[in-house]
């Protein structure tokens, strides 16, 4: 069943409206808030001092051990991979001068013991991290309190996610001079020396307050539903709202002229059909992602299979990087506003895993966004172009696919 959009309203405050109002009173806020808007008059309205973006990989590791050396109360990271031998340094170094605070250690890694199985389509399936668990056991002779994320894998957890694929640290948490770090970027070393990466940094008390929160959630296992006005965190916050999906598809929807993506893996047949309807009404899109190569000699390229379906949808403006290892997450929209976070463009991620990521108007941020999207899609190059199987046919046009509709319901009732 396909739905036409903008023919359905009426039906969706009927059938829902007693069970989303019920849902939207329960948590004290809306689920899914406004966008940003161009003049910050419902926008973030950030200064300078309250965010800012480090690009990689010309930054290199230093911001990152600074941050963690000038550290004066705690640490808390939550991260995917730890592998980096300079941040691993500096954890142990904060753990041995820092006191421990309500008698915890200062310093708390909760990281992911899992990583995806390449060769799972979906990234749904999991194999063991061997290099997070290395880390783990310096970090933990160090005196850094370690705890593997709680989800599928570990029985009692009050949380289902399927990978904490998040990339976030809070120092001083608690503190006048507290700071959240929002990130695309791994504690790898490609990460500051091969990737593009954008790392947040976030000094907005009440955001800061929100990630930190989400880390103690995370760290005893507990439900998190709290919700932010502008933190996309995922997976699904209860049964109506998919955060992570749902603001993606609304940033996507949100866009009139320009929509410029950066991102490490796309394959959601839902952001496809979206990308699609923002072509037909006249919207430019421009894609640059990482390059795949074939996993045997003789293989169907990646790269062109992402073309081919996208193509199917009237989107062909598609590049993929080779002079630099495109990792990050980035969505923008009219050139006024943008995710930047964890999330890639995958149904795993979206609907699956623990994500965080930040939605911001900030003037200056979305300009150096932009700069480095055209700068990184002038250096990609187009796919190879051989011969692919036929992709799935298309929804009709101007309909979404059952999947998508019931997104667009959500967004559309609790957006607006």
């Amino acid at each position: 069943m396909t739905m036409r959009l903008g023919t359905k309203r009426k039906q969706i405050a009927g059938g829902m409206a007693a069970t989303l109002a019920a849902l939207v009173v329960g948590c004290g806020t809306s689920l899914i808030a406004p966008l940003p808007s161009a003049n910050g008059v419902q926008g973030l309205g950030y200064t300078s001092s309250k965010l800012q973006m480090i690009v990689e990989p010309e930054a290199g590791v230093g911001p990152v051990v600074s941050a963690i050396t000038s550290a004066t109360t705690s640490v808390h990271m939550k991260m995917y991979m730890l592998t980096d031998p300079s941040v691993i340094a500096a954890l142990a170094a904060a753990a041995k001068r820092l006191k421990p605070v309500d008698g915890k250690p200062a310093v708390q890694l909760l990281m992911e013991q899992w990583n995806y199985d390449s060769t799972d389509p979906d990234n749904l399936q999991k194999v063991h991290n061997p290099r997070n668990a290395e880390s783990a056991k310096q970090l933990e002779a160090a005196g850094v309190q370690v705890q593997w994320t709680k989800n599928k894998e570990n029985p009692g957890s009050g949380e289902w996610f399927n990978l904490t694929h998040e990339k976030s640290i809070v120092i001083d948490a608690g503190t006048a001079s507290q700071v959240a770090w929002i990130m695309t970027a791994n504690m790898s070393n490609s990460a500051f020396t091969k990737n593009r990466e954008y790392l947040i940094v976030n000094k907005n008390k009440a955001e800061v307050d929100y990630v930190e929160a989400c880390f103690q959630a995370d760290w005893s296992g507990t439900p998190f539903r709290t919700l932010s006005a502008n933190l996309v965190v995922g997976p699904g916050m209860g049964r109506f709202a998919n955060n992570s999906r749902a603001q993606i598809i609304r940033i996507l929807d949100s866009a009139k002229k320009s929509i410029g993506i950066q991102m490490e893996v796309f394959n959601d047949q839902d952001v496809m059909e979206t990308l699609g309807m923002a072509v037909k009404r006249g919207v430019t899109v421009r894609i640059t992602m990482a390059h795949f190569e074939p996993k045997r000699p003789g293989d169907v390229e990646p790269d062109d299979i992402i073309v081919q379906r996208l193509a199917a949808y009237g989107v062909t403006d598609i590049k993929f990087a080779r002079q630099i290892g495109m990792h990050a997450k980035v969505i923008v929209a009219d050139g006024i506003r943008a995710y930047i976070g964890s999330t890639n463009l995958t149904r795993g991620s979206m609907d699956s895993n623990r994500e965080l990521g930040i939605l911001t108007d900030n003037a200056g941020i979305i300009q150096t966004l932009v700069s480095y999207e055209q700068k990184d899609n002038q250096g990609a190059s187009p796919a190879p172009g051989k011969p692919v199987p036929p992709p799935p046919p298309p929804a009709p046009k101007g309909t979404r696919s059952k999947a998508s509709a019931q997104h667009w319901i959500m967004n559309e009732y609790l957006g607006t």
